[in-house]
């Protein structure tokens, strides 16, 4: 029988390699998928709008205006939610710029417009939004990537 006894197993070196590789992998996997949540962000914002206008509908057939509550995104949740609309998606990152905007004509009530900051400017959505100022709220895409869509009677 041999006194010398041989271990089976890595060395220090070959684990802290193996780390390193694996660490170098995922951060490359990890800047190649930034630009693809920066989509996704995009594309759930277009989505949310389009669930939002639904709701404005939904509450204009009950109560024969759209929710006087311009610039206010809560107030117009508890409206539309308390009209039985159903949830009121918000913002993905809901902070900064990145947040909802309505507008409604205070005197009529008879159209709005919703707002949303896209994080891509080059978004092709951009070309097919509605442009302009309506109150306080401006929907310029040439400058910002601010997505509005405007709906009413």
């Amino acid at each position: 029988m041999s006194l010398i006894s041989y271990r089976r197993g890595f060395t220090l070196i070959e684990l802290l390699v193996a780390i390193a590789i694996v660490g170098l992998l995922a951060s490359v996997v990890l800047l190649g998928l930034g630009g693809a949540r920066l989509k996704g962000r995009d594309a759930r914002r277009i989505a949310d709008l389009r669930t939002v206008q639904n709701a404005l509908e939904f509450y204009i057939n009950r109560n024969g205006v759209y929710p006087n509550n311009t610039g206010n995104w809560i107030a117009l949740t508890t409206a539309l939610n308390n009209a039985g609309a159903g949830r009121i998606p918000t913002d993905p990152l809901n902070s900064g710029v990145n947040v909802y905007s309505y507008y409604t004509n205070s005197g009529t009530q008879d159209f709005y417009v919703l707002k949303a900051m896209l994080e891509d400017i080059s978004n092709p959505a951009l070309q097919n939004d509605t442009d302009g100022t309506f109150g306080s709220l401006t929907c310029d895409d040439t400058v910002t990537a601010a997505y509005c869509v405007r709906g009413g009677l």
